[in-house]
């Protein structure tokens, strides 16, 4: 298995962890705070997307404010859940990790996720942030804690991996400082 590595200045603190991997050379790890924005930018390219669908559910509706429960779940589920397969598939990247410069690349081979493993990720991220919106008060607080857990999964671990990248056997990288050795 690949190891993080650190390259460390005499001087100073270690820099940022390195994750040396085959066919991609060495990878600087993505940071949580990187993270973070790609997700907040895919979420407001997700609801710019998905918005035209609600408006048209409300103003076709008898009633506007029971429209958006008159709107079918999946409709709004199933581009979500095929959003990061298959740019992740394509290109190894979403939209916001695009911007951001972030790429997922498979621990074993240094290469973009597989199909599987790229919907793997995904259903587990859906599944880690349903008690956001999904459970009634109190219990979507649950969701915070969801969060702030993978957080720390994230900023805790030498390969810098939440959940559902030890799952699928990923890595976040910052694409644009990482070193290739080829």
């Amino acid at each position: 298995m690949p190891k993080p590595s650190r390259d460390s200045d005499p001087q100073g603190p270690p820099s940022r962890p390195f994750i040396r991997l085959p066919d991609a050379g060495e990878q600087l790890l993505a940071g949580a705070g990187e993270r973070f924005f790609a997700r907040l930018l895919d979420g407001v390219l997700l609801v710019a997307l998905l918005m035209p669908l609600v408006i048209a559910a409300q103003v076709s509706a008898e009633d506007p404010e029971a429209a958006s429960l008159n709107l079918p779940i999946w409709l709004l589920l199933v581009p979500v859940l095929l959003y990061d397969p298959l740019l992740l598939r394509w290109r190894g990247a979403t939209v916001g990790k695009m911007i951001v410069g972030l790429k997922v690349l498979r621990v074993d081979t240094g290469q973009v996720p597989t199909m599987d493993k790229a919907i793997m990720r995904t259903v587990l991220l859906v599944l880690f942030g349903l008690p956001l919106w999904a459970l009634p008060d109190p219990f979507h607080l649950l969701g915070l804690a969801v969060v702030g857990a993978l957080v720390v999964a994230i900023t805790q671990q030498p390969r810098r991996q939440g959940w559902h990248d030890r799952a699928a056997s990923t890595v976040v990288v910052n694409a644009r400082e990482s070193r290739r050795d080829n």
